[in-house]
């Protein structure tokens, strides 16, 4: 399929279903880079915070979570480094850990 009508399909599956097939084959970036870009708006509209939390600590997960979706983000363009990716990994975690508490 030549390259015109392959922009024309993405374009159309991005309006249909909300990602294209391009999109799918860097699943780990477009859905760090989403993810990112949610998490610094949701960050900007929420009041809340979950129970039991006290506020400076919900701004730094948040934080914290926003900055591994970059680092992830950029892998391939970040010289690999063991102690970062094992650092942003368990900052990772905050993201499942946090995962329900993620709505306002």
């Amino acid at each position: 399929m030549n390259k015109f009508f392959r922009k024309i399909k993405y374009f159309y599956q991005k309006h249909t279903r909300g990602f294209s097939d391009e999109d799918l084959r860097n699943l780990d970036y477009y859905l760090a880079k989403h993810i990112k870009e949610c998490l610094i708006e949701f960050k900007k509209v929420s009041s809340g915070y979950p129970a039991n939390t006290i506020i400076e600590k919900w701004n730094k997960d948040l934080d914290d979570m926003i900055d591994v979706f970059e680092y992830f983000k950029n892998i391939e363009s970040i010289e690999y480094n063991e102690e970062e990716v094992k650092k942003m990994t368990q900052l990772g975690y905050k993201f499942i850990d946090n995962f329900n508490s993620l709505w306002y």
